[in-house]
This record gives structure tokens, sequence and C-alpha cells, in this order.
């Protein structure tokens, strides 16, 4: 079975860009919590290593995009701070409210942004 298009791009190669990125990043913060780095330090760094493969990785390869790139970084960050910003919150909650381990935290609020970026990402990077 093939996946469709949506919006002109791959949804496959967008799905898998995601989750290369978000995965690497993840075994980062995983990394750094276990090594004795405060969640929410861990989830800056982890925020920074995901933005920068997530955005090459769009930009290159899901996308192929020409547009103008400094629009696209600066757009690409802005979407992704605020969604890191709304998983810090989550990753508070789920932490210090309920009691949850920080690694399963930020796989639910991660989980739940998602939605956000994927309906959000194809339009930093269309085609001009």
């Amino acid at each position: 079975m093939r996946l469709p298009n949506v919006l002109g791009f791959s949804t496959p190669r967008m799905l898998l860009a995601g989750w290369v990125s978000t995965g690497v990043a993840y075994v980062v913060y995983v990394v750094l919590v276990n090594l004795g780095m405060h969640y929410q330090t861990a989830s800056m760094v982890n925020f920074m290593v995901y933005w920068i493969i997530n955005f090459s990785l769009h930009r290159l390869w899901t996308f192929k995009s020409s547009g103008r790139i400094r629009r696209q970084v600066v757009a690409h960050f802005v979407l992704h701070f605020a969604n890191q910003l709304l998983i810090m919150l989550g990753l508070f909650f789920l932490v210090e409210w309920l009691g949850m381990l920080s690694a399963y935290a930020l796989l639910i609020m991660q989980g739940v942004t998602t939605i956000i970026i994927v309906r959000c990402t194809p339009a930093i990077f269309k085609r001009k």
C-alpha cells in the first residue's frame, strides 16, 4: 500500500524525518537525565538537537525546498520553540504534580504536540 502525498510533499518522508529527529533527540534526553542533568535542562538540549536535525531533514529531503532560508529558519524555530514551551509546561505538570517519570512524560508530550507540528510544518517549506 502506498501512502499518499499531502499538499504536494511526501507524507512518508515527513513522518520519517519527524521520527528520526525525535528519536535521536529523545535518546540524548534520556542519556542526559541518566547522567544527572535536570529534566527541564535536558529538555532544552533535546529541543536544540531535535530542531537542527528536523529543520535540515525537512528543508533538504522532505520538501526539497529552495525557498528563502532565513524566513524558513525563523518560522521553523518559532513554531518549534512555541511547541517546546508547551512540552515543558506539560513536563512540569506530569512530573511535578502527577509524579510521572520524566522520560515517559516527554514521550506523552511529544505525542500530543506532534499534531500541531504536522499541521503547520508544510506551510513553512512550501515552494513559491
